[in-house]
C-alpha cells in the first residue's frame, strides 16, 4: 500500500523489521512500520526550506541554535506530513478491505 503504484515515492523503509517485511524475509505480526522521507518529497509538499544536513558542509557558517531551529522546523514538516498525507493515504486503503472500525494514529 505505501509503496505500491498508489503509494509515495518519497517513503523509504527504515529499520531491520520494516525491511524484512518489505521484502517478504518474515511474516510476524508487527504494530508499527518505521519509515523515513526524502527531503525533496517534503519540499513538493510543503515548499523550499532549509536542509539540516547544509551544517555539516565544510563551508557552513550555521550556528548550534540555528541547526537546533532548522531541526525542529524539519521534525514539525516530517509530523505534517505524516498527519495529512501518509494517515489519510493508509486510512483511505484500511477503509477499502474492511468494514472494521479502526484508528490510525501518529
Amino acid at each position: 500500500m505505501l509503496f505500491g503504484e498508489n503509494g509515495s515515492a518519497g517513503i523509504l523503509f527504515k529499520g531491520g523489521t520494516s525491511l524484512s517485511k518489505g521484502f517478504n524475509l518474515i511474516n510476524r505480526f508487527s504494530e508499527d512500520i518505521d519509515v523515513t522521507y526524502c527531503i525533496d518529497t517534503l519540499k513538493k509538499h510543503y515548499g523550499e526550506f532549509e536542509n539540516s544536513w547544509d551544517y555539516f558542509s565544510e563551508d557552513s557558517n550555521w550556528s548550534n541554535k540555528k541547526l537546533e531551529k532548522e531541526l525542529a522546523n524539519l521534525k514539525n514538516i516530517g509530523q505534517k506530513y505524516t498527519d495529512e498525507v501518509l494517515l489519510q493515504m493508509v486510512q483511505k486503503e484500511l477503509q477499502k478491505i474492511t468494514d472494521l472500525k479502526f484508528e490510525v494514529i501518529s
